[in-house]
């Protein structure tokens, strides 16, 4: 190796874009099932800040909704908490009454 080979490089013209947490994880569990070729999906950007940190909540499911989550997670290869996240934000976006007949049809 030559001294002219230790010189600083310059930069790429374009700095390699940042990635979220959720799309990180998304992303190394596509590749943990064996997905080569991940494909990065353009996520709408997150409701929170940017700064905001996410906080952690504890709640209780049933099995059948466990299951049902972890098929949904295999299908569209999206994190459990970006799925509860988003279908929050999908319930909270709805009309009250909207709202009201999705709950009465699901918590019959």
């Amino acid at each position: 190796m030559a001294l002219h080979d230790l010189k600083k490089k310059p930069q790429a013209s374009k700095p390699k874009p940042l990635c979220d947490v959720d799309s990180f994880i998304e992303q190394a569990e596509l590749y943990a099932n064996g997905y080569q070729n991940v494909v990065q999906l353009p996520l709408k950007q997150s409701r929170q800040a940017q700064t905001e940190k996410a906080k952690n909540a504890t709640f209780s499911l049933n099995q059948q909704v466990i299951n049902e989550l972890e098929q949904i997670k295999q299908q569209t290869g999206l994190s459990k908490s970006l799925l509860v996240r988003s279908l929050t934000h999908y319930l909270n976006d709805l009309a009250a009454n909207q709202q009201r007949d999705l709950l009465d049809k699901y918590l019959k």
